[in-house]
């Protein structure tokens, strides 16, 4: 039965993107509960709804490269400790 599988992998997505989430504030939890609620329907659902998630899993993840490439090469740059709070 292919229903675990699909569970289990939206379950490492979802750990991953929670991850990212807090990292970028997407609406990528959201997203998450929705392909939780559908793997208890049908499979071809699921299935798309996990590519959606590795797409954008995807693109976070080139995200995170390019801010760690952009900080390695300057690192006389400091980040502000918290850029959302300005005085």
């Amino acid at each position: 039965m292919k229903r675990p599988h699909f569970v289990r992998q939206i379950a490492q997505l979802e750990t991953l993107i929670e991850k990212y989430s807090k990292l970028f504030g997407s609406n990528a939890q959201t997203e998450m509960r929705i392909a939780t609620e559908d793997s208890l329907g049908s499979s071809p659902v699921v299935v798309v709804k996990v590519m959606n998630l590795q797409m954008e899993l995807a693109a976070l993840d080139e995200q995170v490269e390019r801010l760690q490439r952009r900080h390695s090469s300057d690192r006389s740059v400091i980040p502000p400790k918290n850029p959302g709070i300005q005085k």
